[in-house]
């Protein structure tokens, strides 16, 4: 995902209906899990911490079938400016709801300004083709059956109710046509007022109402897996069912505890989950084993089914840092779909191609004291120039690279750099 450069874009691009994210909110925090080992990070902060999100919304984008959704879970500090960047990315004629769920209360009486308690879920389609169906919320308390006058605003002509020519008040009309108040008589649904005689038509006891954008009625966290910032099912629920249908993909890059995975499965839905935490995999996979029917993992305990894990990007610091050189060489060509062919430009041995354009692999056991700044770029292409392409790689580990950008631009080529992520699995 740190490289969609080199991303076979072929493999899963269009096919995901749904993304659900709840980012890192980019507050400088370390959350553990209830006292022990970090759960995850949140150290990036700032302009990092946006640009870290936008290369990955751009990526998720492609990732999404032009019918599909995404829903951003972000908290005040970015908020605001989160929005900017996927109004740019899935455009802002596509941005649908800011949705208001629930954040963990806090009631601290020394404060200087009111307590926090919401965060915003964004909510956009990827075209203005994409599938809604709402959601319905159980009603607290059931509205009773009622009768309501049958007159709307706007002046309308006479009709025939109970065999009599009947007319509407002076600037009204009757709100059915003559078919519907036929058909509502057959079945008892109209009737005259007792005291007015004044026709009506019976409302039927309602037990759900359409839901809006206030989630305020359903925990916005839960801490049943013992993982903080853990989503509530409920949340995802109401996510799943109104922008998915049974069998479609739903994908959640930030999975945490794996509150998306967890309730795609029971409602019948594909589901992709990543994450780089430790304890996220642990956590995940202990859930879906651990299953139970009803949303909220409540009642019978449900048979876990199949599923795999792949590690991505993960690598044994270690036995990477202690491969011989030639080894080396030939794992990260690998590891980055490169083609082994050794060659030279302007003097300069290089290693590879990806696709048609040079690679180099960084030789940071030979040049110890070297680093990959923005001055060694620029001595790279005082040598070579007008003699390479539009694009040249460079393979390098992430801890040599002493700037932020994918690429640095000098003349007509991009120079893009594939960092080796050294984490320790």
């Amino acid at each position: 995902m740190d490289d969609p450069e080199v991303y076979d874009k072929n493999t899963g691009r269009g096919k995901v209906r749904l993304i659900y994210i709840d980012p890192p909110f980019g507050t400088g925090d370390i959350y553990d899990a209830k006292g022990t080992a970090p759960a995850y990070s949140a150290k990036l902060q700032g302009a990092k911490f946006i640009e870290f999100l936008r290369k990955r919304l751009i990526f998720l984008r492609e990732l999404l079938s032009n019918d599909g959704s995404i829903y951003v879970r972000i908290d005040y500090h970015f908020g605001h400016y989160l929005k900017a960047v996927i109004d740019d990315i899935f455009e802002k004629n596509n941005f649908l709801n800011e949705i208001i769920v629930n954040r963990v209360k806090k009631s601290d009486t020394r404060a200087n300004k009111f307590n926090t308690a919401t965060d915003s879920i964004f909510f956009y389609s990827k075209t203005n083709s994409y599938i809604f169906k709402g959601f319905r919320k159980q009603l607290e308390t059931k509205k009773k059956e009622r009768w309501h006058a049958m007159d709307s605003q706007g002046q309308g002509g006479p009709r025939i109710i109970f065999e009599k020519e009947m007319y509407p008040p002076s600037g009204r009309h009757w709100t059915f046509n003559q078919e519907k108040i036929d058909q509502m008589i057959s079945e008892g649904k109209i009737r005259l007022n007792p005291r007015t005689e004044k026709p009506e038509y019976r409302l039927e006891p309602v037990k759900t109402q359409l839901l809006d954008s206030n989630w305020t009625d359903v925990p916005g966290y839960t801490f049943k897996w013992k993982y903080p910032t853990e989503n509530s099912e409920q949340l995802l629920e109401r996510i799943i069912i109104a922008s998915s249908n049974p069998g479609d993909l739903v994908l959640d890059a930030f999975a945490g505890s794996g509150t998306t995975g967890a309730v795609a499965e029971k409602l019948g839905r594909k589901w992709i989950m990543i994450d780089c935490g430790k304890l996220a995999i642990y956590a995940m996979q202990k859930r879906l084993l651990n299953l139970r029917e009803e949303i909220g993992n409540r009642g019978k305990p449900l048979k876990p089914k199949p599923f795999t894990l792949y590690n991505a990007g993960l690598y044994d610091y270690k036995m990477v840092k202690d491969l011989p050189w030639d080894k080396y060489r030939e794992f990260v060509l690998k590891l980055f779909q490169c083609r082994d062919e050794k060659h030279r430009i302007a003097g300069i041995e290089l290693d590879g191609y990806l696709g048609r354009d040079p690679v180099m692999v960084f030789n940071y056991k030979k040049h110890k004291d070297v680093i990959l700044d923005r001055g060694f770029i620029d001595d790279l292409h005082k040598i070579l120039g007008d003699k390479v392409g539009y694009k040249f790689f460079i393979i390098v580990p992430a801890a040599s690279v002493m700037f932020f950008e994918d690429y640095i631009e000098k003349g007509k080529t991009k120079y893009f750099v594939l960092r080796i992520p050294y984490s320790i699995i």
